[in-house]
Formats: structure tokens, C-alpha cells, sequence
């Protein structure tokens, strides 16, 4: 995974991912991020990359970022990637958008070994409440929706 910190952007995938996303058309990310949601569940036209639940978590977050309430990710503890996320940003997504990173999140941290592969049990917390933060802006943007 090669992880900096348990934020959503502080991994080399991470990164990469913003890095790719910040070439792209504002339409181009969307279709990006749809494609990295859509391999959790092995659909047929995504590229068989490998799911990587940093890129997920990562993927997801640019989601959240994107909503109302998606300043809370910002007060999720992680390193200043301020520039990297701006470059990267996306429009305002739709609703399946927004179900689809919800549910690819939850299938990429499912099993519980994207947590246990912190080192301590701080890590692992944090990594935790991570997920859950990002998790929560898409699950309440959701809700007021419906």
C-alpha cells in the first residue's frame, strides 16, 4: 500500500490516483471514478487492475469532497494534499455516483484487512475512522436526498 498516513489521500495509490484524475476533463474524472467503484464488483469493462481499497477510500473521498457536508473530510486527520485534491476535483456528482462509492468503500473495506494491515492499533483506529467519515458524508448526502 505503501501509506504515508491513514488519511483517504495519504497513500502512493492515493496520489496516483490524483495525479491521473488532474489530466482528465471534469467528465473524463467522472467516468474514472465511476470505472474505480465499478471494479469492486468485477464489471466487465473496468481493465482487470486489481481492486486497491486505497484508491477506493481515495476515490470515494474526492466523492465526499464534492457534496454538501464534504468539509468533513477535510477535518479527517491527513496530510496537506490541498493542491493534488484541487487539481482533481470533480463536479457535483449524481446520485448513483454517490451510491456507487458508498458501496464500492463498504465491499473494499469489508473483509476488515485494509484495517489490519496497520502496524498499531492507532493506525488501525484511525484508518477506521477514516473510511467512516467519508462513508458518512456520502450516507448523509443520501438520506436529505431522498
Amino acid at each position: 500500500m505503501s501509506a504515508y498516513s491513514t488519511g483517504p489521500f495519504d497513500s502512493d495509490t492515493a496520489q496516483d490516483l490524483l495525479i491521473h484524475l488532474a489530466g482528465l476533463t471534469a467528465t473524463e474524472r467522472l467516468t474514472r471514478l465511476r470505472r474505480v467503484f465499478q471494479g469492486v464488483y468485477g464489471s466487465q469493462d473496468v481493465p482487470s487492475e486489481g481492486i486497491d481499497p486505497a484508491e477506493v477510500l481515495a476515490g470515494a473521498a474526492l466523492v465526499a469532497l464534492a457534496l454538501s457536508g464534504g468539509q468533513r473530510v477535510r477535518e479527517i486527520p491527513q496530510m496537506d494534499f490541498d493542491a493534488e485534491i484541487a487539481a482533481a476535483a470533480i463536479p457535483a456528482p449524481d446520485a448513483e455516483l454517490i451510491r456507487l462509492a458508498l458501496h464500492a468503500l463498504r465491499e473494499a473495506t469489508a473483509d476488515g484487512q485494509w484495517f489490519a494491515a496497520w502496524i498499531t492499533d492507532d493506525d488501525r483506529r484511525a484508518s477506521r475512522e477514516a473510511v467512516e467519515g467519508v462513508a458518512t458524508v456520502l450516507t448523509d448526502h443520501l438520506a436529505a436526498a431522498s
